[in-house]
């Protein structure tokens, strides 16, 4: 004899459909979680850029004022003629948990301050580690470099 059907009793068909719904919005969610990690990597970096490129104006504007290099960062707030050369000292936007979220400096050959670097051991999205990123003096921002290998450090992939 063939075992009855009835509406509650089918198989398990209900559960299975439910399971391949959730399974569903698992990989999308995870799909736009990837993207989103993605756009708001691409906007730290552009932070960093813009940061950077600040500090850069502040530090040529510095030069132009008193014929020297600031020894110190926060002689762009506070000075003898009272010029604020920067609205206020950026942190690294792209600084990890646990890690110093002020900028290097970078020094200038005849004393004081030629520019910033990140300190951030984070990788960016080219491969290159963001405490290899600094602008100079000449307004030049070096976004880093990968090894002559080729690949990033700490053996990752790009």
């Amino acid at each position: 004899m063939a075992p009855r059907t009835t509406p509650g009793n089918r198989g398990g068909f209900g559960i299975l459909w439910v399971l391949l719904f959730i399974a569903g919005v698992e990989l999308g969610a995870a799909a736009v979680g990837q993207t989103w990690s993605a756009v708001r990597a691409t906007e730290r970096e552009e932070e960093l850029r813009f940061r950077m490129l600040a500090y850069h104006r502040a530090l040529a504007a510095y030069r132009q004022t008193y014929r020297r290099p600031p020894r110190a960062l926060g002689e762009l707030l506070e000075n003898p003629r009272r010029i604020k050369f920067l609205q206020r000292l950026y942190l690294d936007p792209v600084a990890g948990a646990g890690e110093d979220a002020t900028f290097a400096t970078v020094s200038a050959p005849g004393g004081g301050i030629s520019g910033v670097r990140s300190r951030s051991r984070g990788l960016a999205r080219n491969g290159s580690q963001y405490s290899a990123w600094r602008v100079d003096a000449r307004g030049d921002l070096r976004e880093g470099s990968l090894p002559e290998n080729g690949n990033p450090p700490g053996g990752r992939d790009r």
